[in-house]
């Protein structure tokens, strides 16, 4: 559990008891807790074999190179789950370059790199449809050689459904000889099997990551709703 602190506490993140503690567009919330299944879904193992593989790396390292990661974890930051700044240790920060390395086989990082900039798509649109089977992504502007693009999508999910982070799945990787409108059918069916009926809405997220430096960029969203 995570709490942040004022004259009495004004937000909470994570799990106490038996409730979650959140936030959405609509405020702070708190939720019964429900534990997930746990079916070791191929997608699961991989990544637990990903992790597993980075401390073992990490664990591999020289003194001298696990020093320099330390030293260079002052120099980055993430934000928190309350939109506050906070630098990762050594090792936090060579799992979460590494990681988003391995998500687009780029080769792995062991002494760390300077920061570099990141871009973001300005045009990020899908249009799918099932009778005539499509799946189409539109963007902006072109992915140069030194990124790569995670393009993660949902299954078909019933209108009013707002929460859908959780069924996020990564299906395609883009990279600078991929050009718009990039046509993601078969990326897609062969994570889900078919585009969704008539009146379910998929959504789909982009990020970019440096190939170099293993930094992840920004990641944005959009949706569509099969229509045909």
């Amino acid at each position: 559990m995570k709490a942040k602190f004022g004259a009495i506490v004004v937000e909470g993140r994570g799990k106490v008891g038996g409730h979650v503690f959140s936030k959405n567009k609509g405020g702070n919330y708190m939720r019964t807790k429900k534990s997930p299944a746990n079916p070791k879904s191929s997608a699961q193992q991989t990544v637990r074999a990903r992790l597993t593989a980075q401390s073992q790396g990490w664990r591999g390292l020289t003194a001298a190179q696990i020093a320099s990661w330390n030293t260079a974890a002052k120099l980055w930051y993430k934000h928190n789950v309350f939109g506050d700044k906070r630098n990762p240790n050594g090792f936090n920060l060579y799992v979460w370059l590494n990681n988003n390395l391995s998500n687009i086989a780029a080769t792995l990082l062991t002494v760390p790199p300077l920061a570099a900039a990141v871009n973001l798509f300005t045009t990020f649109t899908v249009t799918m449809a099932t009778g005539t089977p499509a799946c189409s992504i539109a963007f902006a502007p072109v992915i140069d050689a030194n990124s790569c693009v995670i393009i993660r999508a949902t299954p078909g999910i019933s209108k009013g459904k707002t929460y859908i982070k959780n069924q996020l799945r990564q299906i395609l990787v883009m990279t600078t000889a991929d050009t718009t409108p990039k046509n993601a059918l078969t990326a897609y069916t062969a994570k889900y099997g078919l585009v969704p009926a008539i009146g379910l809405t998929v959504f789909f997220t982009a990020q970019w990551v440096n190939k170099t430096t293993g930094q992840a960029g920004q990641t944005i969203q959009t949706n569509v709703t099969i229509a045909s």
